[in-house]
Parts: structure tokens; C-alpha cells; sequence
């Protein structure tokens, strides 16, 4: 009697195979879709992180300029070679001046994106108006830009600087032969949320593309 009663109000009815299954698969077509959902917004919020980073890091370099009649310079032996960046050991060298010993800004912000290089060099790395005008020629192929500007650079969502088509610096760590050249790219979400090139602010407006690759 007992027995009856429960088979009617169901108490030990379980799952059957198929409805496991539907279960699982249903779970698994809703990650498929969350997952992606997630990280594309993870990766849009890192952007805006690193833009707004960026912003207040020209207005230090503006208020330093104004304190000094001029922006900060970064200096390193293979300039004379027409590299445009430091070696990554020197990637802070000289930056201390808008933190030290008047506090411009805090500290240097963290690039978000630099995943590849140790602390304290995962920062969002600052050029110069010599080391931007080097740059300028090495991609526009030319030797009198004539561009005036400092920059600041993050290396974005792809997580690699690039380097240029002269090969130097060489980038930190060494680039996959897909990015090799993608410090020439800014970074464009319209081409994937996680596409090749470097998020860019340069001095005043303007965009990377107009003012260093000539468009």
C-alpha cells in the first residue's frame, strides 16, 4: 500500500537519462553564450580603465610642463641608433619626476593589459617628443615629420607591444608572427573586442592614425 502510494504522488520518481541530458545541454548552450558575453564586457570595462588612466596621467604631464617649462624626457644608449622605445629594463627610468618628489600623479598607473612583463614595469609607458617623432619617421618611412607630441601607450587588449618594421625594439616579450608589427595598429573594438594594436593618447587630440601614421 505504501509503495502504491508513493509510485502515485511521484516522492521517488528520479531523472531519466534523456532529461539529464537535456538538462546538461541546455546549461551548456547558455555558457556558450554567457562566457563570451562576459569577457567581451570584461575586456570594455579594462579599456575604459585604461583610458581614464590615461587621462589623468596627461594632466600630470601637463601640470609638470607648466611647473618646468617642459614635458619629461626618457633617455637610453640606443637612441643614437633611432630606437623609438627604452629597453624594458629602462622602461621607468626618468617617469619619477611626475611622481617624485612634487606628486604630479601618485603613482604610475597599471596598464591592465600588460600581462608579460614583472612589476613595477607593467605600467602604461610614457614617449617622449623625440622618442614619438622617431616613431613617426619609422612608420611613415620619412625623416622630416616634424611631429611635436608626447605619448602614451598601452600595449591593449592583445597584450603585445609590437614592434616596427625595422625590427626594434623588439617588443616585451617577443611577438607571436601574427602581432610582430602591431605597435603601427591603435586599437579598434570595431575589429574584435580582442584584436591586434595598442590603445594610444597622444598629446592635445588627434589619433594615433591621424598624427603618426599620416591618414
Amino acid at each position: 500500500m505504501r509503495r502504491r502510494n508513493l509510485r502515485k504522488t511521484g516522492a521517488a520518481r528520479s531523472f531519466t537519462l534523456i532529461e539529464l541530458l537535456i538538462v546538461v545541454a541546455i546549461i551548456s548552450i547558455l555558457s556558450s553564450i554567457a562566457v563570451p558575453n562576459f569577457l567581451e564586457a570584461q575586456t570594455r570595462a579594462k579599456v575604459s580603465r585604461v583610458k581614464a588612466d590615461m587621462a589623468s596621467m596627461a594632466t600630470a604631464l601637463e601640470i609638470y610642463a607648466t611647473d618646468h617649462n617642459n614635458y619629461p624626457y626618457r633617455r637610453h644608449p640606443n637612441w643614437k641608433d633611432g630606437y623609438y622605445a627604452p629597453m624594458l629594463s629602462e622602461r621607468m627610468d626618468h617617469l619619477h619626476v611626475i611622481t617624485t618628489p612634487v606628486r604630479y600623479i601618485t603613482t604610475i598607473p597599471k596598464d591592465v593589459f600588460e600581462m608579460k612583463v614583472p612589476y613595477p614595469l607593467d605600467v602604461i609607458d610614457y614617449y617622449d617628443r623625440e622618442q614619438v617623432n622617431i616613431l613617426t619617421q619609422q612608420v611613415q618611412g620619412s625623416l622630416d615629420v616634424g611631429e611635436d607630441l608626447w605619448m602614451l601607450v598601452s600595449v591593449g587588449p592583445d597584450g603585445y607591444l609590437g614592434v616596427s618594421r625595422g625590427g626594434e625594439p623588439g617588443g616585451y616579450p617577443d611577438q607571436p608572427p601574427t602581432l610582430v608589427f602591431s605597435i603601427n595598429e591603435e586599437y579598434d573594438p570595431e575589429n574584435g573586442t580582442i584584436s591586434p594594436g595598442n590603445i594610444y593618447r597622444l598629446q592635445g587630440s588627434g589619433s594615433f592614425n591621424k598624427i603618426v601614421r599620416g591618414e
